[in-house]
């Protein structure tokens, strides 16, 4: 029985979209081998899309592939410009939704904004399959910026330390649940060197900040530097920092 245009063209994108997922954790498992970051990777999985397509019936199409249709390897690789338009009220229900979102949103003030929307404890829901290491690496700097911001306000006075021991909060919050993210182990290791930098960053000041503070904040860790500095420990180590 013949398939329908519609059902044809739906089983044509399944079988793309397999082939181009497949292509891309080959050249992620090879990227790790080679202990390389995520640029080097991005580059490497760039020309992997299969060079031949097939059509509804499992049958080569005589073009070899070419198509306008034909998306890059790892939408979170490699993101198409970010569409213009009103930003979520609401935080996402799906991983593609957080993306999509977080693209239109290019300041580290906006992204932090949007993270506080979503709130971490929903990040491992959202990505249970995998968050690419691009994405990875952006929400760190986004916290990092974040940090950077707060800890320059309480610097101006002490009415502004609030400030910064509410991005220590989230900061701890949010790197602890990137960790429970799909496939974490290897997004951490293809980072790139800038969003690595960012991390060592973060998770150094954030290990003064625990030394210095008796019990300022009303962070996750019970806010004396102990539990902080036990719990930092353990997100170096994950973030190899």
């Amino acid at each position: 029985m013949p398939l329908s245009s519609r059902a044809g063209g739906d089983l044509r994108d399944a079988i793309v979209e397999e082939q181009r997922r497949k292509a891309v954790d080959d050249a992620k498992k090879r990227a790790v081998a080679q202990h390389v970051d995520y640029d080097t990777f991005r580059n490497m999985a760039r020309p992997m899309l299969p060079a031949w397509r097939l059509d509804a019936e499992g049958r080569q199409l005589p073009d070899g592939g070419a198509s306008k249709e034909r998306q890059p390897p790892d939408a979170a690789a490699v993101p198409q410009p970010p569409p213009q338009g009103r930003r979520a009220a609401a935080p996402p229900d799906t991983a593609a939704e957080f993306e999509r979102e977080w693209r239109r949103r290019g300041s580290p003030q906006e992204r932090w904004e949007y993270l506080m929307l979503t709130t971490p404890e929903r990040l491992p829901q959202l990505f249970r399959v995998e968050m690419g290491g691009r994405l990875l690496g952006e929400v760190v700097e986004a916290l990092e910026s974040r940090w950077r911001e707060g800890a320059a306000a309480a610097g101006k006075g002490s009415n502004a330390e609030p400030a910064r021991c509410e991005a220590a909060d989230v900061a701890l919050r949010t790197l602890q649940a990137l960790t429970e993210c799909g496939r974490f182990g290897l997004a951490s290791r293809l980072l790139s060197r800038g969003h690595k930098a960012a991390a060592v960053a973060l998770l150094a000041s954030l290990d003064a900040h625990a030394a210095l503070a008796e019990a300022p904040c009303s962070a996750r860790s019970g806010g004396g530097g102990g539990g902080a500095a036990a719990e930092l420990k353990l997100l170096r180590e994950a973030f190899g920092a």
